[in-house]
């Protein structure tokens, strides 16, 4: 059994909690009350009205790569450069007469490149202006060969990067950012045209476009609000009623809100109430979720229901013995399902998802882009190290020549010392043997040229009597001779 003490002790502890609940019941909303809330949701709302961010764009990119096949074609072989002449070249009566033939299976990915490269380096001038900007103005072509070889593969590397631009910029990510935006004007406004000053009766009406009533509109205990934008929940949690009280702004409409009659200029004067958002660029992923966790941490629960803002009595009527309020029902799964799925929620959920698509794709595009950039710089900057290489190659055949004319000699001196040596000896020496004097001699292919000895002809005209001689004009003389 329960002392007397305890049983005091109960009844007292329940006489508060009563006193507290019928407090809380019968008081009023007082102006301004709501103010927090209204400029929570006009954060939401401006979301709408900022810029949508800029759309994924390959055009960066292409005109570091067309850069690099510019230079590309016009170090090209002289073959090379018929090719891309051809480019530019309007085609003749024979080819356009000649039907056109099947398309090759396999065409080459860099030939749009290479046309358009061609198209912006029409003429011998402008492939002068081309070189000039590598320092190949004067270039022989053994240093346009040698500048080839090492531009060769960055300018491959540089196609691979074009590639995962273009693969980027056209992919899922692509209108992601018009699609956020249109997200955000549907969350705030439920539907994508919609103008403050040129709102309708219907645009304040919620789902379908028919609520009768503010409870209708707000919602009441087991019947979840009509009202699915942000807007018409500043409508709930703002307009007047039998109260005359300004919940939001001092300067709001002080008129009661009629939804038989012409909702939307409460709609439309609310709205202008909003403070103007002084950000112009697109929102972020991360401010779309703060501002959206922010008003749902203002949720509240009631038996079986959820609202914003306060409740009394029967319903979100917009009076102080009932409720200023918006509700919505989650009794159950179903409930709490269609919960996150009312349309200012969704949306805005909507468009964080997709905003996040775009940054990241925009991050992997401003990495790339800065890459070609930098092999854009890179292929114009090659020279150098052209120089480099071909000194390097002018030294080594340098040495190559000594050392073989160096082994001539030492195989001649060994060879023709004047001393008798057996043929075994010869051998040994790697020499021919000299049987009629006892000696070793040089072996046929090893003696170095006379002094004086002519170039063989180009042409392969040099014939025996004919070589000897430096200059053809030459060889008459000795052939008269003979």
């Amino acid at each position: 059994m329960q002392s007397e003490r305890q049983r005091l002790l109960h009844h007292t502890l329940a006489t508060i909690a009563l006193i507290a609940w019928q407090t809380h019941r019968c008081q009023a909303v007082a102006a301004g009350e709501h103010a927090h809330l209204f400029l929570q949701l006009c954060d939401l709302v401006n979301l709408a009205q900022r810029p949508a961010s800029t759309k994924l764009s390959e055009a960066a990119g292409r005109t570091s790569y067309l850069s690099i096949v510019k230079l590309n074609n016009s170090i090209g072989t002289q073959a090379w450069q018929q090719v891309i002449k051809a480019y530019n070249e309007p085609p003749s009566s024979a080819q356009t007469a000649t039907p056109v033939g099947k398309a090759a299976e396999n065409p080459n990915p860099r030939e749009p490149y290479w046309k358009a490269a061609a198209k912006e380096v029409p003429n011998e001038v402008e492939r002068k202006k081309v070189l000039a900007a590598a320092g190949l103005q004067e270039a022989a072509d053994t240093r346009l060969a040698a500048y080839r070889k090492i531009q060769r593969p960055i300018a491959e590397q540089a196609f691979i990067t074009m590639n995962d631009i273009v693969s980027i910029a056209n992919g899922q990510a692509k209108d992601a950012a018009t699609q956020a935006a249109r997200a955000l004007k549907k969350a705030a406004y439920g539907r994508t045209d919609f103008s403050p000053n040129a709102a309708t009766a219907t645009d304040a009406k919620g789902e379908g476009g028919d609520a009768a009533s503010r409870q209708d509109l707000c919602g009441r205990p087991n019947t979840g609000a009509k009202a699915n934008t942000i807007a018409q929940v500043i409508l709930c949690l703002c307009a007047y009623d039998t109260d005359s009280r300004a919940f939001c702004e001092s300067t709001q409409t002080a008129a009661n809100l009629n939804l038989a009659g012409t909702p939307n200029t409460h709609l439309t004067n609310l709205l202008s109430l909003c403070p103007a958002s002084t950000d112009t660029e697109a929102p972020t992923v991360s401010e779309i979720n703060t501002k959206l966790a922010k008003v749902l941490a203002q949720v509240k629960s009631k038996a079986t229901d959820v609202y914003l803002g306060h409740f009394s009595g029967t319903g979100c009527d917009g009076t102080a013995a009932n409720g200023v309020c918006i509700m919505y029902t989650a009794n159950n799964k179903a409930a709490q399902d269609k919960f996150n799925k009312i349309q200012w929620i969704s949306e805005l959920q909507k468009a964080a998802k997709l905003q996040r698509q775009h940054e990241l794709a925009q991050a992997e595009l401003k990495g790339l882009t800065a890459q070609l950039a930098a092999d854009r710089k890179l292929a114009y900057s090659l020279l150098p190290a052209v120089v480099a290489e071909l000194d390097d190659q002018s030294e080594a055949t340098r040495v190559e020549n000594k050392a073989t004319n160096t082994g001539k000699k030492e195989a001649q001196s060994k060879c023709s010392d004047g001393k008798n040596k057996s043929a075994e000896e010869c051998q040994t020496l790697g020499c021919d043997h000299d049987t009629e004097n006892n000696k070793c001699k040089p072996k046929p292919g090893s003696e170095t040229k006379a002094a004086g000895a002519g170039e063989t002809s180009k042409d392969g005209e040099a014939a025996a009597g004919f070589a000897t001689h430096k200059y053809k004009s030459a060889c008459g003389v000795e052939k008269n001779r003979r």
